[in-house]
């Protein structure tokens, strides 16, 4: 589990090698949650700034990749700067 997060400095692209990974993304303040199911060999975008997080449902080994639109993305840990 790669718990909600967000980049306020970048845009990520992730892109499933072997598994089908659960994701999820709140764009911003009143849009509606987007469940996304990413199946080996498709990719998913979450743009600057969104809300996203990434689930591994299965018991097996998952890889991904990703990948940022700048050098320095930043990350902004949700449920951890709750406590």
């Amino acid at each position: 589990m790669n718990t909600p997060h967000t980049h306020p400095r970048a845009s990520e692209i992730n892109f499933s090698l072997n598994s089908t990974l659960q994701a999820g993304l709140l764009e911003e303040n009143g849009a509606a949650f987007r469940e996304i199911m990413l199946r080996p060999g498709s990719a998913t975008v979450f743009p600057r700034g969104a809300i996203h997080f990434e689930y591994n449902p299965s018991c097996e080994s998952a890889m991904f990749v990703a990948a940022f639109d700048a050098e320095s993305p930043g990350v902004q840990s949700i449920a951890q700067r709750c406590m």
